[in-house]
């Protein structure tokens, strides 16, 4: 069986994800997880997966921490959870990030579990709304796939990626994967973060795609071809 497309540094092939400029102290973040690691979860909804999937929302629609749905683009009434106080790395990491936050979620998946694979229609870039990851703890085992390009998000490293894109999850390595996943408005600010090569391909790309988000369109206006 040949062998999957791997990370290309900074841009993914067919602009599948991109790293952002921000990093954080995997550290740091470690230990805020570690403080949280031992509260009651919530299942991740949704069927692609046996229930092992799990997390604790930073941000949501009602400001619990077991609300894990990332709601419709409609839906912007997000506020932050009581864990955010208890964290004041990732507090610190979210507050570094541009962007009006949606929700925030620290998602877990133990040893040998599987995302299987599924697109967030929601996600397309077209509505002006990205997915960040941010992995906390991570393995070179784990197996992250999105549009068939295998991502080393790395700790501490912040990523975009398109998620309506058919993307999956296999953990197959040892420990539990953690990564704190964000949904943001694409502002300037945000657009800024991003590398010069990737503003340049979306532009070109969605020049030719009508109609084209008008927040999008000011956002990658921020930086020049």
């Amino acid at each position: 069986m040949p062998r999957a497309p791997m990370l290309v540094p900074v841009i993914l092939d067919s602009l599948v994800g991109a790293r952002l400029g921000p990093r954080f102290d995997p550290t740091a973040l470690q230990a805020d997880w570690a403080g949280l690691a031992g509260l009651a979860d919530a299942r991740q909804l949704g069927p692609h997966h046996d229930g092992s999937w799990r997390g604790l929302a930073l941000r949501s629609l009602d400001g619990s921490p077991l609300q894990l749905d990332a709601g419709t683009l409609r839906r912007r009434d997000f506020v932050d959870t009581p864990l955010v106080r208890e964290a004041p790395h990732l507090r610190a990491a979210l507050a570094a990030i541009p962007g009006r936050h949606r929700a925030a979620r620290l998602m877990t998946l133990p040893p040998g579990a599987r995302i299987q694979p599924h697109v967030d229609t929601d996600l397309d870039l077209g509505a002006g709304v990205v997915r960040l990851h941010l992995p906390i703890h991570t393995h070179e085992d784990v197996q992250f796939f999105i549009g068939g390009i295998r991502c080393g998000f790395g700790e501490g490293e912040l990523w975009y990626g398109d998620f309506s894109r058919t993307h999956h999850v296999l953990n197959a390595s040892p420990i539990t994967r953690v990564h704190l996943v964000l949904d943001a408005e694409l502002d300037p600010a945000l657009a800024a973060c991003f590398p010069e090569g990737f503003l340049r391909q979306l532009r070109r790309i969605h020049a030719r795609r009508l109609p084209w988000s008008r927040r999008l369109a000011r956002a990658a206006g921020a930086l020049r071809p």
